[in-house]
This record gives C-alpha cells, sequence and structure tokens, in this order.
C-alpha cells in the first residue's frame, strides 16, 4: 500500500477528495499530506444548503493533525469556494478542521482531552503548542456546545 492509500485510509478522505501528495521530511521530523478535489464538482452554500458548481479557490489552508509515527503531520487543502446567486461568493466548510482553525477536528480534539486532565500550560508543552493555541481550541469547543445546547426559558415552579 502506497502513502496515498494509506493517508486517504487513515484520514477516511471520501471522494471527490484524494490525498494528491505526502511529503515526509525526516530532517524536520515532518509529513506534509496534500489533499485535493475532483475537477467539476459541485459545492453546497453554506449559507441556503444548494449545490453549485465551483467558483473558484480560497488560499491554501495548513492544519495541524495528529502526528504520524511522531512526526508531526499537517494537512494541505485549498477549500473551494461556491457562486450562491443569493449569499454570493462563500467558501464552503471544511471537512479538515474549523474554519478559524489550524488544527484538524482530529487534533484539536486531542488537545480538548489533554486540556481536560492538565493545566493549559502542561497542555501547552505536550502538544507542542502556545497558550494562545490551547485557549482557541478551549473557546471553540465551548462556543460549539454553547451553540448545540437549546436555548429555553426554565419554568419555575410555585412553592407549596
Amino acid at each position: 500500500m502506497d502513502e496515498k492509500v494509506f493517508y486517504t485510509r487513515i484520514l477516511g478522505i471520501k471522494l471527490p477528495w484524494f490525498v494528491k501528495q505526502v511529503i515526509m521530511d525526516e530532517a524536520k521530523q515532518r509529513i506534509d499530506i496534500y489533499v485535493d478535489h475532483e475537477k467539476g464538482i459541485r459545492v453546497r452554500c453554506p449559507e441556503c444548503g444548494e449545490f453549485y458548481i465551483m467558483y473558484d479557490h480560497a488560499p491554501e489552508r495548513v492544519y495541524r493533525h495528529l502526528n504520524t509515527c511522531q512526526m508531526e503531520t499537517y494537512i494541505h487543502v485549498r477549500p473551494p469556494r461556491v457562486n450562491c446567486p443569493i449569499h454570493g461568493v462563500k467558501q464552503i466548510e471544511s471537512e479538515v478542521g474549523e474554519n478559524g482553525s489550524d488544527m484538524s477536528h482530529a487534533f484539536e480534539s486531542m488537545v480538548i482531552r489533554v486540556a481536560q486532565e492538565c493545566s493549559i500550560e502542561g497542555t501547552t508543552r505536550l502538544c507542542g503548542l502556545t497558550w494562545d493555541k490551547v485557549w482557541n481550541a478551549l473557546e471553540r469547543a465551548v462556543n460549539r456546545g454553547l451553540a448545540s445546547k437549546e436555548h429555553r426559558i426554565p419554568v419555575h415552579g410555585l412553592c407549596s
């Protein structure tokens, strides 16, 4: 099995996406995975959910991913943009990591689990991140939790 097939499987990449290239730099202990998509794909507007022909690409995003054999691993992707007739040009939601983050979903999940067990300083050392990056990951997790929480007014019964 070659490295493209290997990373396609472990990252769970599905068509129309594919691993285009894998570069391993042993001196830097770093692996870079370049993900691309088939030509002529249709993409969903993040506002209304309708599919349209891909308009163009946003600049390349690089996401920190879980280590591979103790080597830092990064996923490179150029997110497609859609030109919705109603909402205009929009970047689609990334399947690799949350927009606004430079961590893959899997890496950010690991950072959050470490932070549940350690201080922020310990999390920065174990994950190889800055204090700001750890706090940003925790803040995104809290915001996701709040967004998924039902908003309702509590009903209070009368005391008897």
